[in-house]
Formats: structure tokens, sequence, C-alpha cells
């Protein structure tokens, strides 16, 4: 998911891991002290003469990462491209691109699941450390998926589960059979139906993911692998469901707020401008009185919780589901709701999703794959001024679009239809922070330094937070921006 640093003649050249190890210090350590300079007072006109020299620097040593990058696959040149991401991410996280992006602000997260914002190992590892956790082994049936995790500290253990040590003493390579039930990857590729899995790995983690010991500990992980990545916030679409606890109570609402709380706390002693807002969501399945009770509980939920819980999302698989049309009578029930609505995950031309998203007044879509097969649709997402969240790698792991050199989204951008990256469910497609959408999104749409920096902020001028929130968060953007492109171009002679 290198090149070697500077040299003289009296330190020998080091080995190839180590010399990106020292190069993305060098770049960290670069970016620590422009910032410092750049937030100091300044000569403003040459600061902006400096800068522009600075950028055109960095875009010339991204654009030779990026070349000697796809140089290496000369003989496939389709393989970066089509290849399933689980089987790459070695290749690109390996690469001197990627260790630069890594370091490169990105914003806000603006389009994650709660179960799949984090990461699978890590599931894995906590399955085997958690007391009192077991794992369903039996045949799948319509209540347990095989590999499904869940603790039960007090008691009361359903028949066909078996606690993680001793399963794994029975059966040879557990954790990495676990590990590709968590994920999809190549071993799914003759799978028909790459929903029915991808639904049932939701199923498998779900209820482990909701034990709050377990649930404080994955989040506070997954903000701080955010953080370290560029990330300044995140939003996340969850149903926000009641969490068990090691007494074997269940807490909902306010108290799941307060769990979200402390894994956030965890991350601000480190990152303390780090945020969190969350976009409250129904499914699909449910039904309009089900949907409208969770339109009460998102006003309910952000009148006590302003600073985090604000606005509406309806999710799940639209080729089975109810439309968005279909909830209308629950979301536009007085005081409305704001809307960021799932819309045109599809390659249908059925799927209206799209148009109706947009007479119910949405202020973004997740996906919007399918705006091409409607014509003039694409324009009114223009003109409504509407941010389309764009997940490439979640795009090509449920076969939307096999090769992300043919992502719509690449037109869109030419064509001026705001968007922006996110990663929909890191866990299970396999990806970390933002920075693997984002390098495959420079790599497959040829993209310019200029519009990575415009996807990053639109991010922030398109996310949920106030007015207020908003400015601050992008002026805080704006100075790592100058920082990281300062220590890009510094490291130019150094590479």
């Amino acid at each position: 998911m290198t090149e070697p640093v500077t040299r003289t003649r009296e330190r020998p050249r080091p080995a190839p891991r180590r010399r990106g190890r020292l190069l993305l210090a060098g770049l960290a350590t670069l970016i620590a002290l422009t910032t410092f300079t750049i937030a100091g007072p300044a000569v403003a006109g040459s600061r902006e003469t400096g800068a522009k020299a600075q950028e055109r620097a960095a875009a010339v040593i991204l654009a030779r990462d990026r070349a000697r990058f796809l140089a290496r696959y000369a003989a496939d040149p389709d393989r970066p491209f089509t290849t399933s991401f689980m089987a790459f991410r070695r290749e690109l996280h390996g690469s001197a691109l990627y260790r630069v992006l890594q370091l490169m602000p990105k914003g806000g997260l603006l389009h994650v699941h709660a179960t799949g914002i984090g990461e699978a190992e890590w599931v894995v590892r906590r399955a085997f450390t958690e007391p009192d956790t077991y794992i369903y082994w039996g045949p799948a049936s319509e209540t347990w998926a095989r590999g499904q995790l869940a603790a039960y500290p007090q008691g009361g253990v359903p028949e066909g589960f078996i606690a993680t040590a001793d399963l794994e003493r029975a059966v040879p390579g557990l954790r990495a059979r676990l590990l590709r039930l968590y994920t999809l990857g190549p071993e799914d590729a003759s799978i028909p139906d790459i929903w029915t899995e991808f639904e049932a790995i939701f199923q498998r983690l779900d209820v482990f993911v909701s034990y709050r010991p377990v649930f404080i500990a994955y989040y506070r992980q997954s903000f701080l692998t955010l953080a370290r990545d560029g990330v300044q916030f995140v939003e996340i679409h969850t149903s926000m469901d009641p969490l068990t606890t090691r007494g074997g109570g269940t807490v909902a609402d306010l108290d799941v707020l307060a769990a979200y709380r402390r894994a956030l706390a965890g991350v601000r002693a480190r990152y303390p401008s780090f945020g969190l807002r969350i976009i409250l969501c129904t499914w699909r399945g449910a039904t309009v009185e089900e949907a409208a009770a969770q339109v009460a509980r998102e006003r309910a939920l952000a009148a006590a919780a302003p600073g985090i819980v604000h606005g509406f999302d309806i999710v799940a698989h639209e080729g089975t589901g109810h439309s968005n049309a279909f909830y209308a009578p629950a979301l536009t029930t007085l005081p409305r709701v704001p809307l960021y609505l799932h819309a045109g995950e599809s390659l249908s031309p059925e799927d209206t999703n799209v148009q109706e998203a947009l007479d119910l007044g949405a202020l973004r879509i997740g996906h919007g794959l399918n705006m091409g097969l409607f014509p003039g649709l694409e324009q009114r997402v223009r003109d409504r001024r509407v941010t389309v969240e764009v997940c490439p790698l979640s795009n090509q792991a449920l076969r939307y679009v096999p090769d992300l050199r043919h992502h719509p989204a690449r037109g869109w951008l030419r064509r001026g239809t705001r968007i922006a990256l996110g990663s929909d469910d890191p866990s299970i497609f396999g990806t970390r922070g933002l920075t693997d959408d984002f390098a495959m999104a420079y790599l497959s749409w040829h993209l310019s330094l200029p519009r990575l920096k415009q996807l990053a902020l639109r991010s922030i001028t398109a996310s949920t937070l106030p007015p207020e929130r908003r400015e601050r968060q992008r002026g805080l953007f704006e100075r790592r921006w100058r920082s990281w492109v300062a220590a890009v171009a510094a490291s130019g002679a150094a590479r």
C-alpha cells in the first residue's frame, strides 16, 4: 500500500528499508520545523513567492515519484489499477510516493462507516487478548456467520461459539483465516454476489466491536491512525446501536456518545485538534416508521450533543433496499434534519437515488457512481453545489469500478463537480487512513498537486462543521499544507 536519502562518501548507502525510514523521518522533521517557521511573522509578498516556488518543486518531486513507481509495471501496466488492493497494497506502501503522501495533510474524512473504520488486523489481535471472547465456528445460518466474534463475560455462550484460545489450538493458521473472513481480497474473486460477503463481514464484527471495552479501544486506535495519517477530523456514518457491558447489560445514546468521547480523549492527548462528528443512519430495509423514529433520535441527540451529532443518512445495498424517495415522509418532517445521503452506489439505470437525494435537499451524496446514466444529472449536482463523497478503493472492491483509471470521478473533477475522497470501510478493504485512496487517485487519475489540495480542502468546506469551526480547520490545514510542501521541496535535493 525508495529512493536514497542524501549520501556522502563518508556515510555508506543504507539498505532500502533503512533509507525509506530515514526519508520518512527526515520529512516529518522538516514538516515540524517549517510549521514553526511558517506560523511566525513573515513578509507576505516574499512568503507567497517562496510558497509558489516550493509548490512547483514539490509537484515535480511527486510527479517524478509517480513516474518511477509506475515504471516498475512497464511489463504489466494494468496491474496497479486493476489488482485487488489487498493484494497490491504492500507494493504501494513500499514506495517513496506513498511515504510522501502519508505525511500530506488530508483535511477531514467525510465518508466512513462505524464498524469498518479501523483495521481488521487490530480486531484479530484483540480477539485473542480480550477476556471471554468467542468465535462462532459452525455452519453459517440466519443467526450466525462463520467467524463471528462476540464477548460473553457473564457466560451464556451460544452453541457453536468456541473460546478463541481453544479454537486456535484446534485450527492451524486460525488468525490468517479470520483475517480473510474479515476483509475483501483476491480470495473472494469467485464469489458471485460480493455484497453478500460484504454484509456478512459486518455481521462477523458488529457484536464484538459493540462490546464497550472493545468499542472504546477500537475507536481510540482508529482515531489515532487517522490523526497520524494527516486527517484532522472524521465524520462517522452510524446507526449508533447500543453497547453491551462487562456486566452483561446494555447502554445507549448518551452513554454511547460518552464512549466515543472517551476514545476521542485518548487521541487528543497527542493530537489536540482532532475532531469527531456523527451522522446518524437508518438502513434501507427499515420501514418508514422506523426511519422516522431514527430521524427523531437524531434531533434529540443533536440537541444533547450539538458539537458531535449532526445529520442523517440511509445506508446499505441500493440494489436490494428501499429508495431514498421511499423515506421522504420521514425525512421531510419538521424541523428538517441535514441530509448526507448515500445515492448512486450502483451501475443500474433503475437506481434513481441521486435524483431523489437532490429532490430531498441532500447536502452531500455518497458515491454517485451511476450519475452518468441520467442526462443532465451531473450538471444538476454541480448547480446545487452538492459534494460527492468518492471512495475509489471501496468502489473497486465492490466491483463497481474494476479499473481505477476509469472511475467516473476522474471526469467529474475535470468538469468541475465537487468531490471529496472517503475510505468507506477501511478495515474491510485493507486500507489505512486516507493515504491509500489519495495515492491511488493520484496514480490512476494523473492528478496534479493543486488537485490534491483541492480534494483535501473540499472535505473541510463540505463538512458538517459550523462555519467558525470550519474556518479553524481550514486555517490549520493551510498551515500544515505549507509545511508539508516546504518539506517535500526541501527533500528533493536529498533524494
